[in-house]
């Protein structure tokens, strides 16, 4: 059975990545990135809204979502399920790739604004740490002073967020958090939806969309397509990974039987040097060449 969760990022994608959902997108960034007053998001533009079938049917492939706020500030976010030991540095990656696309032919440095990461990871990220919300920016720590605020990285570890029960659900954050990991609980339509999540209509929004998305039988095929598609490069990795220790494991065996029958060689080599027979003869016997014996 497929699972459709609103962290699979085909799903999540679709929901918060495409022209008619930029409205879901924007409250989903001032709650989590906590952007009130004159920071807030009001106008935001999707730089990437389409999804490349083509390229989902890859799960190694990043399906992130890029935007632009009315500010001009950028934003990259994308949902991370299965743990990888080198997230920290490809969330930065991409971070700085977005950062340095900025400027065009002709643009100057004052024309940079402000690049931000968003990684919602359903996997323990930083296990020294309580706290589900990481932030990190550019800081001196000598002289205590932070760099121009041009780029921010957010890690939000959606497994240390167990607030299940909506009737505690306090925030925006939270409600925002409690669909990302809970949606499942309301995909079907006569499941009701709390009324502590009614409270936001973008929340209603994006559980409503989940529903439409999570529903389509296009969308379903797509993700058994790229489940089979995964299933036979793992199998196909694993077939290899078996041909390559066998065939290790037999070329170590005939190096080790060269190798042993060369030892033997030199072993009878030292015995005729040391009777006095000259190397010529004792190459020449032995199979042997003068790189070997002086080895």
């Amino acid at each position: 059975m497929i699972r459709a969760s609103l962290t699979n990022d085909i799903i999540f994608k679709l929901v918060f990545g495409t022209e008619k959902r930029e409205r879901i997108l924007r409250a989903l960034l001032n709650a989590i990135l906590g952007l009130k007053g004159p920071a807030r998001i009001t106008r935001l533009a999707i730089l990437n809204p389409t999804l490349d079938t083509a390229h989902a049917l890859d799960k190694r492939c990043i399906l992130d979502i890029k935007a632009r706020d009315g500010r001009g500030r950028r934003f990259n976010i994308e949902v991370q399920v299965s743990q990888d030991p080198d997230y920290l540095k490809r969330s930065l990656y991409y971070l700085t790739s977005l950062f340095s696309e900025q400027l065009q032919s002709g643009d100057g440095y004052d024309e940079i604004t402000k690049v931000v990461s968003l990684s919602f990871v359903d996997y323990v990220l930083f296990p020294e740490q309580e706290s589900l919300h990481s932030v990190y920016r550019l800081y001196d720590e000598e002289n205590k002073t932070k760099f121009p605020d041009v780029l921010e990285l957010h890690y939000i570890e959606l497994s240390k967020f167990n607030k299940d029960q909506p009737q505690k659900l306090r925030s925006r954050f939270e409600r925002w958090l409690h669909i990302l990991k809970f949606a499942e609980f309301y995909r079907d339509q006569d499941s009701p939806i709390p009324d502590k999540l009614l409270q936001d209509k973008e929340v209603v929004m994006a559980l409503e969309t989940y529903r439409q998305v999570s529903s389509s039988q296009e969308v379903r095929q797509l993700l058994l397509s790229r489940e089979m598609a995964e299933r036979d490069r793992i199998t196909s990795l694993k077939r290899a990974y078996k041909e390559g220790k066998l065939e290790g494991k037999l070329e170590g065996k005939l190096e080790g039987e060269l190798k042993g029958k060369l030892e033997g060689k030199l072993e009878a080599a030292q015995v005729m040097l040391s009777l006095g027979i000259d190397q010529a003869t004792v190459c020449e016997k032995l199979g042997l060449n003068p790189e070997d014996l002086n080895r």
